[in-house]
């Protein structure tokens, strides 16, 4: 049979609403491969529409019509339907790229994979709907190829690392303040400089933990990097959007010669990261760990990862005490308040966090050297708890409560106990846990669906109401669905308009975006998510209830809400039927390299 008659005859068995027993078509996944183009058929229409990719500006660039502005004048709203569907674009380059890696077999043997019986990783579909698009069912990965996923992404902090170090290094050197920092965005360009997409996958999930990356930017100097955001119009035009291939510019030249530090294998920042990988020489490229008391790399059996790995954290903690001692760099955690709420950047008799902190650092540690005689992080938090409650007017301890002491130690420490590098959180644990959000909208898949447009406008709506919620009820915690997340996602990705939204829509605060609460349990997501359903109904008693179903065919309903274009409720199925089928057998013909179906 050949692929043309197999396409229709999976078009034929296309439902609109598939039966309980799914009768499924397994493709094994496999590396993507240059789309021969026999028939001279015109593809229509082209799938994503290239007109929802307009409008990548910030509107500090592009300056729309403001809804809404701060009280200084500025505008305040939410991300335009280009840079989200530029986002939805990108994390399917994400999702590529990690499927790549999971299927690499050159790269067992430099990450010392060892040969597996289990089922190989592969790509399922499905005749009928399920809760999303009807065609793909699930990913099942195995435990090697997730542990290949792991080592991965673990370079590629590496070089984000080096990428980081280097970007905007002038103002930098400079130390200017945020003033200055703010003055020099104008004439800050992406255009050499954005970078390979492996480190753009650790700065996306960078980013979505805004706290954190205030916090470093402002302690390292980076604020003009920060104040810029996502350069959505050079990421979208390095997009192929046909095979959710990225390339970026070969014109990277400001870091082409800067190498980071991926083990036995040097790769230029400017190069792929898994190209180089699969075609280097090299038998290894595991990451190396410097050992702390001797200063020698090395890459060390796993009975000796848990002890070196502690000891780094204290040298790290001992590392940023010094440059506050030296430098009055601020420690971590002390920028932001527990609640959300600024610190400021100064510490003044206004600030007492900050100022108990340091006080009681040096009252514990007079001589940073001395942290280096607690081997681990849980043993420094027993040290400073003990302290601290033995004599609760530490250095004048600006009358706080002792809860509220304890709570500041804690915030301080949680920069440390899973973390040994430079930055405030563990960014290889950050991409994994963005994943998850990426297979999601990977499965939903609105980039390929006939209501992407109608389904991010109605998200942006949904979106402002449910930071409505949150400024009106500050002492909860409300749990996002997927279509209002990839606008909150998409909005902190511009964390300079993220901040002035959020901290005028909520009254001074600066809403972080926790993606480390668990799914069950008191305090959960599920939790969180039942009080947010009942508190959306109390507060918009007109508008649609909160958990709604967000497939393909009943986004496409919503649509032709109010369109006089279909009379009756039978025939607004069967044209919804109809738009929803075509669009999945594209998308089967895409992944599978055959010419694209004719629309009826």
């Amino acid at each position: 049979m050949t692929t043309t008659s197999l396409l229709q005859l999976l078009q034929q068995k296309l439902k609109l609403r598939g039966s309980k027993n799914k009768s499924k078509v397994i493709f094994k996944g496999k590396r993507s491969r240059k789309i021969s183009n026999q028939s001279s058929e015109p593809k229509l229409p082209v799938i994503p529409n290239p007109r929802l990719f307009t409008n990548l500006q910030w509107p500090e660039e592009s300056q729309p019509t403001a809804t809404q502005r701060a009280p200084d004048g500025r505008s305040l709203s939410s991300p335009t339907i280009g840079q989200c569907a530029a986002h939805l674009a990108l994390l399917e380059c994400f999702s590529h790229l990690k499927r790549r890696v999971m299927l690499s077999e050159k790269l067992n043997a430099k990450f010392e994979i060892l040969p597996e019986h289990e089922e190989g990783h592969r790509m399922v579909y499905a005749d009928g709907n399920d809760d999303s698009v009807g065609i793909r069912v699930g990913e099942k990965p195995t435990a090697h190829q997730e542990r290949k996923w792991e080592l991965f992404v673990e370079l590629a902090v590496d070089r984000f690392e080096s990428w980081w170090a280097g970007v905007d290094s002038e103002a930098a050197q400079r130390g200017q303040a945020r003033a200055e920092a703010s003055s020099e965005t104008q004439n800050f360009s992406w255009t050499s400089d954005l970078p390979p997409l492996d480190i753009l996958m650790v700065w996306h999930a960078y980013m979505l933990n805004p706290h954190c990356y205030y916090e470093d930017c402002l302690r390292h100097n980076k604020l003009s990097l920060y104040d810029h955001g996502f350069p959505w119009a050079k990421i979208n035009e390095a997009i192929d959007k046909e095979r959710w291939i990225y390339s970026h510019p070969i014109s990277f030249s400001k870091f082409s010669n800067l190498d980071s530090s991926v083990g036995h294998v040097g790769v230029s920042l400017a190069q792929d990261l898994l190209d180089t990988l699969e075609s280097s020489p090299e038998k290894k490229a595991l990451k190396a760990l410097q050992c702390p008391m001797c200063q020698k790399d090395t890459v060390p059996q796993v009975i000796h990862i848990s002890l070196i790995g502690e000891q780094l954290k204290v040298h790290k903690l001992k590392t940023d005490y010094e440059h506050h001692l030296l430098n009055q760099r601020r420690m971590p955690a002390t920028i932001l308040h527990v609640s959300g709420d600024l610190v400021g950047q100064e510490i003044t008799p206004h600030d007492p966090a900050p100022r108990y902190v340091a006080n009681l650092l040096r009252v514990a540690f007079p001589d940073p050297n001395k942290l280096l005689e607690h081997r681990s992080i849980a043993s420094i938090e027993e040290h400073l708890r003990e302290l601290a409650q033995g004599m609760p007017t530490v250095q004048e301890n600006e009358n706080l409560p002792q809860r509220e002491q304890m709570k500041l130690i804690d915030a301080l420490l949680s920069r440390y106990r899973e973390n040994s590098s430079v930055f405030a959180l563990n960014l290889k644990d950050a991409v994994i846990r963005q994943g998850s959000f990426v297979d999601k909208m990977n499965n939903i898949l609105w980039i390929r669906s006939p209501n992407l447009e109608g389904t991010l406008i109605r998200a942006r709506e949904r979106y402002q109401k449910f930071l409505q919620l949150i400024a009106c009820h500050p002492k909860l915690m409300f749990v996002p669905t997927l279509d209002i997340d990839i606008i909150w996602h998409t909005q902190q990705l511009c964390p300079k308009q993220y901040y002035t939204y959020s901290t005028t829509v909520c009254k001074g605060r600066y809403i972080d975006h926790d993606d480390k609460i668990p799914q069950e349990g008191t305090g959960g997501l599920d939790d969180g998510f039942e009080v947010t359903k009942r508190v959306w109904k109390e507060d918009f008693p007109e508008a649609e209830d909160y958990a709604l179903c967000l497939c393909w065919h009943c986004e496409r309903k919503k649509d032709y809400r109010g369109s006089d274009s279909i009379p009756s409720a039978k025939e607004l199925e069967i044209t919804v039927q109809k738009e929803v089928e075509y669009y999945r057998a594209v998308e089967i013909a895409r992944r599978e390299h055959a010419p694209a179906p004719r629309q009826t």
